[in-house]
């Protein structure tokens, strides 16, 4: 629902990608930070989390400045193609993250595990494909 509305705003309404962070930016700041209060702040708190981030900053900011950054891409590429085709690659992208990392990392997977991630990617594949060919 989030895609298709974000959809409709940058290619209905015309808004470009600084004026869709304007908007959608606090939004998805404040629900997130919300969600924290409750789920992670009291036990971050007990375990001292903040000293990590005091003591190792750059990592931190480099970490959301690369949130800042993927972001804008997902916006560009909703505002260039569509919300199903971010949704596809998001899909396919991640099937081949656990494919290689059962491969080359030697992490465990079930076989139906394996399987479902091998038709996610072949299911890309198709759709690439029809899609590359204006069918």
């Amino acid at each position: 629902v989030r895609l298709v509305l974000t959809q409709k705003l940058l290619k209905q309404h015309k808004l470009n990608l600084l004026e869709s962070q304007y908007y959608l930016a606090p939004i998805g700041a404040m629900c997130l930070l919300l969600g924290a209060i409750f789920a992670e702040f009291p036990h971050g708190m007990r375990l001292g989390a903040w000293q990590i981030v005091r003591e190792h900053p750059l990592p931190f900011f480099a970490s959301a400045t690369l949130g800042v950054v993927a972001s804008f891409m997902t916006f560009l590429l909703i505002k260039v193609t569509n919300s199903v085709t971010l949704k596809v690659l998001n899909t396919a992208r991640n099937a081949a993250f656990v494919l290689f990392t059962v491969t080359f990392l030697h992490e465990e997977a079930s076989m139906l595990q394996m399987c479902g991630y091998t038709l996610s990617l072949s299911a890309f594949s198709l759709y690439t494909y029809f899609k590359s060919h204006g069918m």
